[in-house]
């Protein structure tokens, strides 16, 4: 089959569609001309390879699908904090911010993981402010939660939702939900009797990305 020669014009089109965006609005975001975008999604010329990175960041992709069209890395979902609530939307799901160079853990299906960031000012020595957590969806991967793991949880009350990080204890009457560091003075979730509490996934990688200074 022979290579379209326009494929990176036509993502640029259609994510910069997708996000709502002019070309106008991409060329203030890239210190460009509108014109120079209307060039490149035509097919007239290409991006140079500083204006590639950050016209992805603007579209929410990485540079690899901008240029090859291929979903690589695991979705950053959102963020996880024990303290953050926020109001709960008519699409009852996390919401996709970017795609993270993350590459997908082996002994879980791809398209069960995805990743979420830790809010500042965590206090949880696991998890701590500003990482990255890649997490197993349970459903998805068919996975049973045992004692020992650290999974993320979905609260709910009073129509607000949060996600939070747990660690998976083995109580008196079944499986708990424990803050790590608080020690066997805290009061845990019970597993099976708490209301709106709900465990999304299992944690299997947390990291860090680290920003170059100015």
């Amino acid at each position: 089959m022979p290579k379209d020669k326009n494929a990176l014009g036509k993502r640029i089109f259609e994510l910069r569609k997708e996000k709502n965006l002019t070309q106008g609005q991409i060329g203030k975001l890239l210190s460009v001309s509108r014109n120079a975008v209307c060039m490149w999604e035509a097919g007239v010329s290409q991006p140079l390879r500083e204006h590639l990175f950050n016209l992805a960041d603007a579209l929410g992709v990485g540079v690899d699908y901008l240029k090859t069209g291929k979903l690589q890395g695991l979705l950053l979902l959102g963020e996880a904090s024990d303290k953050y609530w926020s109001e709960i939307s008519e699409v009852n799901a996390m919401k996709v911010s970017r795609r993270l160079p993350i590459t997908p853990h082996p002994d879980y299906p791809a398209d069960a993981q995805y990743a979420v960031q830790v809010r500042r000012n965590s206090p949880d020595p696991i998890a701590p402010s500003g990482s990255i957590v890649a997490i197993a969806d349970i459903e998805k991967a068919n996975i049973a939660i045992r004692a020992g793991d650290v999974v993320v949880i979905e609260r709910r009350k009073k129509g607000l939702r949060n996600y939070t990080i747990r660690r998976v204890r083995k109580g008196a009457h079944g499986l708990e939900l424990w803050k790590e560091g608080d020690g066997n003075h805290a009061t845990p979730i019970k597993m099976l009797k708490a209301e709106g509490v709900r465990v999304r996934g299992i944690v299997i990688m947390v990291t860090r990305m680290i920003r170059r200074g100015a």
